[in-house]
């Protein structure tokens, strides 16, 4: 009886490991952490005082597992739990969360001063790199803090707000955030128009709306840039940068991407077949669609089901995509040019001081962006630089447009510096296809005032109101 009440109890302890205890670290689980944590906020109730939630997360693990293998990044979690718990307090908490995910408890808190130095002194236990099998892996994290009681007094509540602020963190590029009020109302208003979103893919608010590229010389619509809209039940037109950065996050950008390239190319091929067959139709391309595997296939998919001729298609990278992924970005792009798609470069100017990667790229356009066409005319150093750009373009056999054209004064300039074309509300505002058609029927009027955006009886902004 006394050999089978040791066997009894050793059955007994592992079973309760395996229940609150992490095989791998060996710290606690989440069903230990959220006792010890209940345990926490007792105390500190009692005692009166503050007690901090930190919530981990290790940056891009993943690509160690795939670059290394799963038992490889097993062994430095667990070097990167022996870390936590060697540089901590004994009566401080380390648990691992799921993954690469850990939750500290930090106890005995007076007031929430420590807390920037805390976070601070976490987020400095990785600067030095983990040796393992000679390699030496650098890891970066994100850090979220939460108090009791301000923040939450049960488990649940301080772990996911000290979750919402380490992912506030890792959005913002931030080694750490504390949580505060502001924070979860942003995300939640996130989490409600990432809903809208899925919302309005599915109903078809999404809609295209064109904006002409003009000759500078003859002053004939050579081109027209699509541009997303969105068309909310109750909040209406939606501006594209209060969604497209969330698009991009949630990944919904691929869908909506997919929906701006058919409705174009559909209504590009109908422009094509009344007769303005020279007509370029240019796309924007996002950084994240960019490292989407089959956009390729995508695009060329929809080309060959509307019918439109590839070599009028052009893809518009921004230089700051462009230079971030330009290994990349050089490798789609001549993918695309076997099958006659044109890139642009736009918003040229703004993100990098070096020219020397243009020659590098197959690059058919290069667009300067507009906060050099506003001062083109007030700024000497601006108009120099203009000038410079359409002229290294032009000697790298790149068309040249001119973006955020406004002023007549400014189109002079641009005619005698030899842009090749205009795009601004001096010719023509973002519009529906039909009234593109008008346009293209008609002709372009351009406007005779030398202040569009600021006179209100200019005949411009009473058409188009600008």
């Amino acid at each position: 009886y006394f050999l089978i009440g040791i066997h009894s109890s050793d059955n007994q302890d592992q079973l309760n490991y395996i229940a609150n205890y992490d095989s791998l670290t060996d710290l606690p689980n989440q069903l230990l952490l959220n006792q010890r944590l209940q345990s926490a906020i007792d105390k500190a109730a009692r005692l009166r005082q503050n007690m901090i939630t930190l919530f981990l997360d290790i940056e891009n693990f993943k690509s160690i597992n795939h670059t290394f293998g799963f038992e490889f990044g097993n062994k430095i979690l667990k070097m990167v739990s022996d870390r936590l718990c060697s540089n901590l307090r004994d009566y401080d908490t380390v648990a691992r969360f799921s993954g690469d995910e850990f939750v500290i408890i930090f106890e005995n808190i007076t007031d929430k001063e420590p807390a920037d130095k805390i976070a601070q002194r976490v987020a400095n236990l990785f600067d030095e790199p983990f040796l393992l099998e000679n390699n030496s892996i650098d890891l970066n994290v994100n850090i979220g803090l939460c108090f009791f009681p301000s923040d939450g007094n049960d488990p649940k509540t301080l772990i996911k707000n000290a979750n919402l602020a380490m992912n506030y963190a890792k959005k913002s590029n931030s080694a750490y955030t504390i949580f505060t009020g502001a924070i979860q109302d942003e995300l939640t208003n996130k989490t409600i128009m990432e809903s809208n979103l899925k919302k309005a893919i599915l109903n078809n608010e999404f809609f295209v709306e064109y904006q002409p590229q003009v000759d500078t010389k003859s002053k004939k619509i050579v081109g027209a840039e699509a541009l997303i809209r969105w068309n909310h039940p109750e909040l209406k037109n939606i501006p594209p940068l209060d969604f497209i950065p969330l698009a991009e996050d949630t990944g919904l950008i691929h869908k909506i991407g997919k929906i701006v390239l058919n409705d174009a190319l559909t209504q590009a091929k109908k422009w094509h077949d009344m007769g303005y067959s020279d007509l370029k139709l240019s796309v924007n391309i996002s950084g994240v669609q960019l490292l989407q595997s089959d956009l390729i296939d995508t695009v060329t998919n929809l080309i060959d089901e509307s019918g439109f001729n590839p070599q009028s298609l052009e893809l518009e990278l921004t230089e700051t995509v462009l230079m971030q992924n330009i290994d990349l970005a050089s490798s789609v792009m001549a993918k695309f040019k076997e099958k006659g798609i044109g890139f642009a470069i736009d918003d040229f100017g703004t993100g990098y001081s070096s020219f020397g990667y243009l020659s590098k790229l197959p690059l058919a356009t290069l667009k300067i962006d507009k906060s050099f066409i506003d001062h083109i005319i007030s700024n000497k150093n601006d108009a120099i630089i203009t000038n410079t750009i359409i002229s290294m373009a032009h000697n790298l056999n790149m068309r040249v447009i001119a973006e955020g054209v406004e002023q007549k004064d400014q189109y002079d300039f641009l005619h005698h510096h030899n842009c090749d074309t205009i795009q601004g509300y001096y010719f023509g505002k973002p519009q529906s296809a039909e009234n593109f058609t008008t346009l293209l029927e008609n002709g372009i009027e351009e406007c005779e005032t030398n202040t569009c955006t600021l006179s209100q009886d200019c005949a411009f902004l009473k058409e188009y109101k600008h």
